[in-house]
């Protein structure tokens, strides 16, 4: 697990990150988060308590706290792997391939955030 000053900065990272997003003035119904994680239940058990798992499992503490809609792709991509055993990286590298962005599609298409009626003709500052 980090030290305690790291998950400390950890913490204040993602605070000020959500500040910031208020700052924008966008309709809390018209934005929608999508967290990528560890894909695979077997990556979860070894990640667990690491930082990457602290600051995800905070960031989605914190945001639907905020009532902010944050969709947690690891229950979605570990259904479908233990489904199909298909991959949701390219080999050679950790990004998506066609299957990753395929559940994070499906994921977005069904969020609160499209289905709501957003008015996404919202004026930029």
């Amino acid at each position: 697990p980090p030290s305690l000053a790291v998950a400390v900065a950890l913490k204040e990272a993602v605070d000020q990150f959500l500040r910031d997003v208020r700052k924008l003035g966008v309709p809390k119904e018209c934005i929608v988060f999508t967290l990528d994680g560890f894909r695979y239940l077997e990556a979860q058990q070894r990640g667990v308590n690491s930082y990457f798992d602290l600051m995800r499992r905070y960031f989605l503490e914190r945001a639907t706290a905020e009532g902010l809609e944050a969709i947690d792709l690891d229950p979605l991509m570990m259904k479908r792997h233990a489904e199909t055993e298909e991959r949701f990286e390219y080999p050679n590298d950790a990004h998506w391939n066609p299957n990753g962005h395929r559940v994070t599609a499906q994921a977005l298409q069904a969020s609160k955030m499209l289905n709501s009626g957003c008015d996404l003709d919202v004026p930029t500052k």
